[in-house]
């Protein structure tokens, strides 16, 4: 299958978050592909950050945190500074920018009544022929209690298993409105899901990392 280089560019980027949380022998690493998207977002926000600063930031112990700084260095992405601890090389900016193309997200939008909710946009489509019920349950699988997969395809959206007359399509046409002004979102995935685990942030960025890995997977053998 042929891919288009933005594609290819997109999983280029969920490869290479996937290197840096993969187990390598010895103990498990305890942050996931969240944490490292989060710590590479603040970085790229804030500019260098120690160990205590990321340990809050991203919910984690300092040792923890030490590991996750290992292994972005081991791969060339970030460099600590003795002072003023670790910022992002010029690696690390481009894979910051990429990961911020493919997977934006909102925690203060509350459509139903669901517990923890987020919405998820991830700026792929899934690969021809991938049936909407295999992206939910990969979705459950993950860290939601529930998830409404939606996508934007040529401009319209399409929710699939509910009529376009239905009071949950115009909700959640009436929030894609809205948000368009923050963000392209022509063809793309939306998810709309119930997330079992806190932080809302960094569990949402796992779930849309999750979700974006699967294209990839897929689009290599379809």
């Amino acid at each position: 299958m042929e891919v288009d280089p933005l594609t290819e560019r997109f999983c280029k980027a969920i490869e290479e978050v996937r290197a840096i949380t993969s187990y390598k022998g010895g103990v498990r690493p305890t942050f996931h592909p969240g944490h490292v998207i989060k710590a590479l977002f603040y970085l790229m926000d804030n500019g260098p950050a120690g160990r205590k600063v990321l340990s809050k930031e991203l919910d984690l112990g300092e040792t923890s945190v030490r590991s996750l700084f290992k292994r972005l260095k081991h791969n060339g992405f970030i460099e600590i500074d003795r002072v003023a601890g670790a910022y992002l090389t010029d690696r690390g900016r481009e894979l910051s920018k990429a990961l911020r193309e493919i997977i934006d997200l909102y925690k203060d939008i509350k459509l139903f009544n669901w517990n923890n909710p987020v919405l998820i946009i991830i700026s792929m489509m899934p690969p021809r022929n991938t049936p909407v019920l295999i992206i939910r349950d990969k979705a459950i699988s993950i860290n939601a209690d529930a998830a409404l997969i939606a996508f934007i395809e040529n401009n319209e959206l399409r929710i699939p298993g509910l009529p376009v007359s239905s009071t949950e399509h115009h909700i959640i046409e009436e929030v894609i409105e809205k948000i368009k002004d923050k963000r392209c979102i022509n063809n793309c995935t939306i998810i709309y899901a119930s997330l079992r685990n806190t932080p809302l942030e960094i569990e949402g960025l796992y779930l849309g990392y999750s979700i974006a890995k699967f294209y990839c997977q897929r689009i290599k053998y379809c």
